[in-house]
């Protein structure tokens, strides 16, 4: 608050624009990984529907981001375990 006559008190300083990093990956417990790889796609959206539900948006898509993250790194595995195999 500036008071008339009074002080004027010194404009904050512009700080570096400091690079937003996104949250790294979560690490998952082992249950929960094999419960996503065990669970089918349309069990996976019926259970993100209860959670936006319950716990609002930003859960659901978190729990989202999770499965599709343990998915695509099963994936990778198995196709690098196949390429294993397949080499000479």
């Amino acid at each position: 608050m500036i008071l008339e006559d009074g002080p004027i008190p010194p404009a904050p300083e512009p700080t570096a624009t400091t690079k937003v990093e996104r949250p790294r990956a979560h690490e998952w417990s082992a249950a929960f990984r094999a419960r996503v790889l065990e669970t089918s796609d349309e069990d996976h959206l019926k259970e993100a529907r209860r959670i936006r539900m319950e716990d609002g948006r930003l859960a659901q898509l978190r729990y989202l981001e999770a499965v599709f993250q343990i998915k695509a790194q099963a994936a990778e595995a198995a196709a690098a375990i196949e390429n294993d195999h397949s080499a000479p």
